[in-house]
Protein backbone atom coordinates (compact mmCIF):
# COMPACT_ATOMS: atom_id res chain seq x y z
CA UNK A 1 0.00 0.00 0.00
CA UNK A 2 2.88 2.27 0.82
CA UNK A 3 4.30 2.17 -2.63
CA UNK A 4 0.62 3.29 -4.08
CA UNK A 5 0.60 6.28 -1.61
CA UNK A 6 4.53 7.72 -2.88
CA UNK A 7 3.55 6.86 -6.55
CA UNK A 8 0.27 8.70 -5.92
CA UNK A 9 2.18 11.53 -4.63
CA UNK A 10 3.90 11.81 -8.17
CA UNK A 11 0.99 13.53 -9.46
CA UNK A 12 1.15 17.56 -8.32
CA UNK A 13 -2.74 17.76 -8.03
CA UNK A 14 -2.60 14.68 -5.62
CA UNK A 15 0.39 15.26 -3.92
CA UNK A 16 -0.94 18.99 -3.14
CA UNK A 17 -4.10 17.88 -1.88
CA UNK A 18 -3.13 14.98 0.37
CA UNK A 19 0.82 15.27 0.96
CA UNK A 20 0.21 17.28 4.20
CA UNK A 21 -2.65 14.26 5.66
CA UNK A 22 -0.39 11.69 5.55
CA UNK A 23 2.56 12.13 8.81
CA UNK A 24 5.60 11.42 7.45
CA UNK A 25 6.41 8.95 9.88
CA UNK A 26 4.35 6.70 8.57
CA UNK A 27 6.55 5.16 5.56
CA UNK A 28 9.36 2.95 5.97
CA UNK A 29 13.21 4.20 5.84
CA UNK A 30 13.52 4.19 1.94
CA UNK A 31 9.82 5.78 1.56
CA UNK A 32 10.58 8.61 3.68
CA UNK A 33 14.05 9.17 1.45
CA UNK A 34 11.51 9.12 -1.54
CA UNK A 35 8.90 11.12 0.07
CA UNK A 36 11.39 13.53 0.84
CA UNK A 37 12.65 14.12 -2.36
CA UNK A 38 9.48 14.29 -3.66
CA UNK A 39 8.70 17.54 -2.08
CA UNK A 40 11.83 18.96 -2.58
CA UNK A 41 11.27 18.18 -6.54
CA UNK A 42 7.50 19.56 -6.18
CA UNK A 43 9.03 22.51 -4.82
CA UNK A 44 11.36 23.16 -7.40
CA UNK A 45 8.95 22.56 -10.09
CA UNK A 46 5.31 23.54 -8.90
CA UNK A 47 2.45 22.53 -10.56
CA UNK A 48 4.02 19.47 -12.32
CA UNK A 49 4.15 15.99 -12.33
CA UNK A 50 6.83 14.14 -11.46
CA UNK A 51 8.45 11.38 -13.39
CA UNK A 52 9.66 8.45 -11.33
CA UNK A 53 12.81 8.18 -13.05
CA UNK A 54 13.70 11.57 -11.94
CA UNK A 55 12.89 11.05 -8.14
CA UNK A 56 15.20 7.57 -8.46
CA UNK A 57 17.84 9.54 -9.92
CA UNK A 58 17.58 12.46 -6.93
CA UNK A 59 17.18 9.55 -4.06
CA UNK A 60 20.60 8.19 -5.38
CA UNK A 61 22.66 11.77 -5.30
CA UNK A 62 24.00 11.59 -1.76
CA UNK A 63 27.56 11.29 -2.27
CA UNK A 64 28.19 8.93 0.46
CA UNK A 65 24.86 6.34 -0.30
CA UNK A 66 26.11 2.68 0.35
CA UNK A 67 25.93 0.00 -2.54
CA UNK A 68 23.22 -1.90 0.02
CA UNK A 69 21.26 1.77 -0.15
CA UNK A 70 21.40 2.01 -3.57
CA UNK A 71 20.33 -1.58 -4.37
CA UNK A 72 17.12 -1.04 -2.06
CA UNK A 73 16.54 2.30 -3.77
CA UNK A 74 16.56 0.82 -7.02
CA UNK A 75 14.08 -2.19 -5.89
CA UNK A 76 11.94 0.09 -4.52
CA UNK A 77 11.13 2.10 -7.89
CA UNK A 78 10.87 -1.34 -9.50
CA UNK A 79 7.99 -1.56 -7.24
CA UNK A 80 6.51 2.03 -7.59
CA UNK A 81 6.76 0.76 -11.10
CA UNK A 82 4.53 -2.09 -10.55
CA UNK A 83 2.19 -0.11 -8.58
CA UNK A 84 -1.36 0.54 -10.45
CA UNK A 85 -2.21 4.18 -11.27
CA UNK A 86 -5.16 5.14 -9.23
CA UNK A 87 -8.25 8.15 -9.31
CA UNK A 88 -8.31 10.43 -7.09
CA UNK A 89 -11.09 8.40 -4.89
CA UNK A 90 -8.87 5.72 -5.20
CA UNK A 91 -6.04 7.34 -3.81
CA UNK A 92 -8.27 9.13 -0.57
CA UNK A 93 -9.01 5.37 0.06
CA UNK A 94 -5.62 4.05 -0.07
CA UNK A 95 -4.44 7.42 1.59
CA UNK A 96 -6.97 6.82 5.02
CA UNK A 97 -6.61 3.15 4.87
CA UNK A 98 -2.92 3.47 4.73
CA UNK A 99 -3.10 6.65 8.27
CA UNK A 100 -5.11 3.86 9.63
CA UNK A 101 -3.48 0.86 9.78
CA UNK A 102 0.04 3.18 10.82
CA UNK A 103 -2.05 4.43 13.66
CA UNK A 104 -2.95 1.12 14.74
CA UNK A 105 0.56 -0.21 14.47
CA UNK A 106 1.62 2.91 16.41
CA UNK A 107 -0.97 2.35 18.49
CA UNK A 108 0.11 -1.53 19.45
CA UNK A 109 3.70 -0.39 20.23
CA UNK A 110 2.59 2.21 22.79
CA UNK A 111 0.94 -0.51 24.74
CA UNK A 112 4.42 -2.94 24.22
CA UNK A 113 6.43 -0.01 25.22
CA UNK A 114 3.90 0.53 28.25
CA UNK A 115 4.07 -3.09 29.17
CA UNK A 116 7.58 -3.46 29.22
CA UNK A 117 8.70 -0.19 30.84
CA UNK A 118 4.89 -0.41 33.27
CA UNK A 119 5.06 3.40 32.30
CA UNK A 120 1.99 3.97 29.43
CA UNK A 121 2.55 7.45 27.20
CA UNK A 122 -1.61 7.78 27.96
CA UNK A 123 -1.49 10.95 25.97
CA UNK A 124 -0.15 9.50 23.08
CA UNK A 125 -2.16 6.56 23.42
CA UNK A 126 -5.70 8.79 23.78
CA UNK A 127 -4.46 10.65 20.78
CA UNK A 128 -4.19 7.82 18.60
CA UNK A 129 -7.19 6.26 19.35
CA UNK A 130 -9.28 9.99 18.91
CA UNK A 131 -7.80 9.72 15.13
CA UNK A 132 -8.92 6.53 14.77
CA UNK A 133 -11.87 6.61 16.15
CA UNK A 134 -12.78 10.19 14.20
CA UNK A 135 -11.13 8.56 10.68
CA UNK A 136 -8.37 11.49 11.05
CA UNK A 137 -5.49 11.31 9.07
CA UNK A 138 -4.03 14.24 10.68
CA UNK A 139 -1.63 12.07 12.66
CA UNK A 140 0.79 15.20 13.30
CA UNK A 141 -2.09 17.36 15.48
CA UNK A 142 -2.07 16.80 19.35
CA UNK A 143 -4.94 19.22 20.88
CA UNK A 144 -3.19 20.82 24.44
CA UNK A 145 -6.29 21.64 26.81
CA UNK A 146 -6.30 25.37 27.17
CA UNK A 147 -6.44 24.86 31.30
CA UNK A 148 -3.56 26.82 33.28
CA UNK A 149 -2.60 24.22 35.84
CA UNK A 150 -1.57 22.22 32.44
CA UNK A 151 0.77 25.55 31.22
CA UNK A 152 2.06 26.02 34.58
CA UNK A 153 3.43 22.48 35.34
CA UNK A 154 4.55 22.27 31.29
CA UNK A 155 6.75 25.60 32.03
CA UNK A 156 7.80 24.81 35.87
CA UNK A 157 11.80 24.68 35.62
CA UNK A 158 11.57 21.29 37.34
CA UNK A 159 9.65 19.60 34.62
CA UNK A 160 12.83 20.41 32.69
CA UNK A 161 15.59 18.39 31.56
CA UNK A 162 18.52 19.69 33.41
CA UNK A 163 22.12 20.50 31.23
CA UNK A 164 25.20 18.81 32.66
CA UNK A 165 26.47 22.16 33.89
CA UNK A 166 25.86 23.22 37.33
CA UNK A 167 25.83 27.26 37.74
CA UNK A 168 24.42 27.77 34.50
CA UNK A 169 21.32 27.02 35.50
CA UNK A 170 19.89 30.78 34.72
CA UNK A 171 20.77 31.09 31.32
CA UNK A 172 20.32 27.53 30.73
CA UNK A 173 17.44 26.31 32.73
CA UNK A 174 16.80 22.76 30.73
CA UNK A 175 15.18 21.38 28.06
CA UNK A 176 11.48 19.92 27.19
CA UNK A 177 10.43 17.76 24.16
CA UNK A 178 10.15 19.38 20.72
CA UNK A 179 12.76 22.01 21.57
CA UNK A 180 15.95 22.92 19.13
CA UNK A 181 18.90 23.82 19.99
CA UNK A 182 21.76 24.72 18.28
CA UNK A 183 25.59 25.12 19.57
CA UNK A 184 28.47 26.18 17.09
CA UNK A 185 31.70 27.09 17.33
CA UNK A 186 34.84 27.56 15.20
CA UNK A 187 36.77 24.51 14.69
CA UNK A 188 39.10 23.26 17.09
CA UNK A 189 37.29 25.10 19.89
CA UNK A 190 34.99 21.78 21.55
CA UNK A 191 31.51 22.44 20.74
CA UNK A 192 31.44 18.75 19.89
CA UNK A 193 33.45 18.30 23.15
CA UNK A 194 30.69 20.45 25.05
CA UNK A 195 28.23 18.77 23.46
CA UNK A 196 29.75 15.53 24.81
CA UNK A 197 29.53 16.74 28.54
CA UNK A 198 25.80 17.41 28.12
CA UNK A 199 25.44 13.97 26.53
CA UNK A 200 27.39 12.29 29.56
CA UNK A 201 24.27 14.17 32.17
CA UNK A 202 21.54 13.09 30.16
CA UNK A 203 22.36 9.75 30.18
CA UNK A 204 23.30 9.54 33.91
CA UNK A 205 19.17 10.97 34.00
CA UNK A 206 17.88 7.51 32.21
CA UNK A 207 17.41 9.41 28.89
CA UNK A 208 18.06 7.82 25.60
CA UNK A 209 20.34 9.73 23.36
CA UNK A 210 21.03 9.34 19.77
CA UNK A 211 24.64 10.69 18.42
CA UNK A 212 24.40 10.62 14.79
CA UNK A 213 28.24 11.89 13.69
CA UNK A 214 28.77 13.56 9.99
CA UNK A 215 32.00 14.79 10.23
CA UNK A 216 34.74 13.03 12.33
CA UNK A 217 34.27 9.76 13.39
CA UNK A 218 32.02 9.14 16.04
CA UNK A 219 33.98 6.72 18.22
CA UNK A 220 35.86 9.82 18.85
CA UNK A 221 32.35 11.74 20.49
CA UNK A 222 32.04 8.36 22.19
CA UNK A 223 35.22 8.48 23.89
CA UNK A 224 34.92 12.09 24.64
CA UNK A 225 31.40 11.28 26.29
CA UNK A 226 33.16 8.57 28.56
CA UNK A 227 36.29 10.58 29.96
CA UNK A 228 33.28 13.32 30.86
CA UNK A 229 30.78 10.61 32.53
CA UNK A 230 33.91 9.21 34.43
CA UNK A 231 36.02 12.07 35.03
CA UNK A 232 39.35 10.05 33.56
CA UNK A 233 41.87 11.03 30.35
CA UNK A 234 42.85 8.38 28.32
CA UNK A 235 45.87 7.22 30.17
CA UNK A 236 43.33 6.85 33.41
CA UNK A 237 40.70 5.00 31.40
CA UNK A 238 43.68 2.05 30.08
CA UNK A 239 45.22 2.14 33.65
CA UNK A 240 41.65 1.18 35.07
CA UNK A 241 40.41 -1.22 31.97
CA UNK A 242 43.85 -3.16 32.85
CA UNK A 243 44.21 -2.83 36.82
CA UNK A 244 40.66 -1.88 38.14
CA UNK A 245 37.97 -2.88 35.79
CA UNK A 246 35.37 -2.16 38.39
CA UNK A 247 35.92 1.76 38.30
CA UNK A 248 34.30 1.25 34.42
CA UNK A 249 31.19 -0.18 35.37
CA UNK A 250 29.37 2.67 35.73
CA UNK A 251 29.84 3.08 32.07
CA UNK A 252 28.54 -0.57 31.41
CA UNK A 253 25.45 0.70 32.85
CA UNK A 254 25.32 4.28 31.08
CA UNK A 255 26.09 3.12 27.47
CA UNK A 256 23.31 1.24 27.16
CA UNK A 257 21.15 4.54 26.35
CA UNK A 258 23.76 5.73 23.86
CA UNK A 259 23.27 4.93 20.27
CA UNK A 260 26.61 6.16 18.48
CA UNK A 261 25.30 6.68 14.30
CA UNK A 262 28.14 7.47 11.67
CA UNK A 263 25.84 8.91 9.10
CA UNK A 264 27.78 10.43 6.25
CA UNK A 265 25.56 11.36 3.81
CA UNK A 266 22.03 10.62 5.90
CA UNK A 267 19.34 12.06 4.27
CA UNK A 268 16.32 13.56 6.14
CA UNK A 269 14.26 10.56 5.65
CA UNK A 270 16.87 8.17 6.89
CA UNK A 271 17.01 10.16 10.38
CA UNK A 272 13.30 10.49 10.28
CA UNK A 273 13.55 6.34 10.31
CA UNK A 274 15.84 5.85 12.32
CA UNK A 275 14.26 7.99 15.43
CA UNK A 276 11.05 6.32 14.64
CA UNK A 277 12.37 3.13 15.44
CA UNK A 278 14.77 3.84 18.39
CA UNK A 279 12.67 6.31 20.15
CA UNK A 280 15.49 8.70 21.52
CA UNK A 281 14.83 11.64 23.93
CA UNK A 282 17.22 13.75 22.84
CA UNK A 283 18.76 13.53 18.91
CA UNK A 284 21.95 14.96 18.29
CA UNK A 285 22.73 15.72 14.81
CA UNK A 286 26.68 16.44 14.24
CA UNK A 287 26.86 18.41 12.38
CA UNK A 288 23.11 19.80 10.80
CA UNK A 289 24.59 21.56 7.72
CA UNK A 290 25.71 18.46 6.38
CA UNK A 291 22.43 16.27 6.45
CA UNK A 292 22.15 15.62 2.60
CA UNK A 293 19.44 17.14 0.57
CA UNK A 294 20.35 16.39 -2.87
CA UNK A 295 20.42 19.61 -3.14
CA UNK A 296 23.51 21.22 -5.43
CA UNK A 297 23.67 24.21 -3.57
CA UNK A 298 23.34 22.81 -0.38
CA UNK A 299 24.87 25.20 1.38
CA UNK A 300 22.94 28.06 0.68
CA UNK A 301 20.38 29.84 3.16
CA UNK A 302 16.89 28.80 1.75
CA UNK A 303 18.54 24.79 1.86
CA UNK A 304 19.70 25.28 5.31
CA UNK A 305 16.93 27.03 7.06
CA UNK A 306 15.02 23.59 5.59
CA UNK A 307 17.15 21.39 7.15
CA UNK A 308 16.87 22.84 10.50
CA UNK A 309 13.09 23.62 10.14
CA UNK A 310 13.06 19.39 9.32
CA UNK A 311 15.03 18.72 12.28
CA UNK A 312 12.77 20.55 14.33
CA UNK A 313 9.57 18.92 12.96
CA UNK A 314 11.43 15.12 13.69
CA UNK A 315 11.70 16.14 17.45
CA UNK A 316 7.96 17.60 17.54
CA UNK A 317 6.57 14.43 15.54
CA UNK A 318 8.80 12.25 18.19
CA UNK A 319 8.35 14.54 21.41
CA UNK A 320 12.46 14.35 21.40
CA UNK A 321 14.87 17.20 21.95
CA UNK A 322 17.46 17.81 18.86
CA UNK A 323 20.67 19.51 19.57
CA UNK A 324 22.43 20.92 16.39
CA UNK A 325 26.12 21.31 15.94
CA UNK A 326 26.84 23.75 13.73
CA UNK A 327 30.28 26.31 12.33
CA UNK A 328 30.91 29.24 13.08
CA UNK A 329 31.87 31.94 10.20
CA UNK A 330 35.00 33.12 10.11
CA UNK A 331 34.16 36.72 12.14
CA UNK A 332 34.06 34.61 15.20
CA UNK A 333 37.90 33.89 15.05
CA UNK A 334 39.34 34.78 18.64
CA UNK A 335 35.84 36.28 19.88
CA UNK A 336 34.83 35.93 23.41
CA UNK A 337 31.18 36.64 22.13
CA UNK A 338 29.35 35.02 19.36
CA UNK A 339 25.81 35.68 18.19
CA UNK A 340 23.52 33.48 16.20
CA UNK A 341 24.35 36.05 13.25
CA UNK A 342 28.26 34.38 13.35
CA UNK A 343 26.38 30.65 12.27
CA UNK A 344 27.72 29.58 9.43
CA UNK A 345 26.47 30.00 5.53
CA UNK A 346 22.90 31.37 7.75
CA UNK A 347 22.51 34.36 9.63
CA UNK A 348 19.42 33.97 10.50
CA UNK A 349 17.76 30.90 8.60
CA UNK A 350 19.08 28.29 10.93
CA UNK A 351 18.36 30.49 14.25
CA UNK A 352 15.08 30.84 13.24
CA UNK A 353 14.14 27.30 13.97
CA UNK A 354 15.90 27.65 17.36
CA UNK A 355 14.45 27.72 20.58
CA UNK A 356 18.17 28.13 22.38
CA UNK A 357 21.52 28.91 20.76
CA UNK A 358 25.06 28.48 22.27
CA UNK A 359 27.92 30.17 20.82
CA UNK A 360 31.38 28.80 22.39
CA UNK A 361 33.50 31.59 22.26
CA UNK A 362 37.67 32.18 22.97
CA UNK A 363 39.86 34.67 23.45
CA UNK A 364 42.17 35.97 20.68
CA UNK A 365 45.46 33.31 19.94
CA UNK A 366 45.84 29.32 20.38
CA UNK A 367 42.52 28.28 21.50
CA UNK A 368 44.18 25.18 22.74
CA UNK A 369 46.65 26.76 24.90
CA UNK A 370 44.06 28.58 26.73
CA UNK A 371 41.30 26.82 28.62
CA UNK A 372 38.87 29.56 29.19
CA UNK A 373 35.89 28.95 27.37
CA UNK A 374 32.76 31.42 26.85
CA UNK A 375 28.96 30.30 26.28
CA UNK A 376 27.46 33.37 24.50
CA UNK A 377 23.38 32.54 24.86
CA UNK A 378 22.25 35.01 22.09
CA UNK A 379 18.89 33.48 21.86
CA UNK A 380 16.74 31.93 24.65
CA UNK A 381 13.24 31.07 23.66
CA UNK A 382 12.41 28.42 27.13
CA UNK A 383 13.14 31.20 30.00
CA UNK A 384 14.28 34.37 27.89
CA UNK A 385 17.42 35.05 29.60
CA UNK A 386 20.64 36.05 27.25
CA UNK A 387 24.15 36.68 27.94
CA UNK A 388 27.58 34.95 28.93
CA UNK A 389 28.93 31.55 31.21
CA UNK A 390 32.93 32.15 31.97
CA UNK A 391 34.11 28.28 31.81
CA UNK A 392 36.65 26.33 31.66
CA UNK A 393 37.44 23.30 29.75
CA UNK A 394 39.77 20.92 30.89
CA UNK A 395 40.03 18.94 27.53
CA UNK A 396 41.86 15.53 28.84
CA UNK A 397 38.58 14.78 30.49
CA UNK A 398 36.64 16.50 29.04
CA UNK A 399 35.17 18.62 32.24
CA UNK A 400 33.73 21.71 31.26
CA UNK A 401 33.02 23.80 34.84
CA UNK A 402 31.77 27.28 35.49
CA UNK A 403 34.54 29.88 36.07
CA UNK A 404 33.90 31.15 39.48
Amino acid sequence: METNIVKGLLNAELYGKYHSTIPSDCFSRIGATYVDAIVKLHGQTPGGDLPLDTVSVFCKSSPGLTPANEQLIDTYAENLEKAAPQSEEVFSQFASRFVYNEQVRALAEVAVEGLSSKELDAPRARQLLDNIESGSTQGSLRETPADLSSFLELSHPDNLIPFNLPGAEEMLPGLAGGHNVIIFARPEVGKSSLTAQFVSGWLRQGHRVNYYGNEEPVWKIGLNVVRNALSMSDRELQDNKARHPERLAEWDVLQENLKLVDCVGMTLGDLRAHVKRTKPKFIVVDQADKVETGSADRYTHGVLKDIYASIRTIAKESDAITVNVSQAGADADGRRWLSYSMLDNSKTGKAGEADLIIGVGTDPGEANRNPMRYLCISKNKINGVHGQITTIFEHTRNQWSVAV
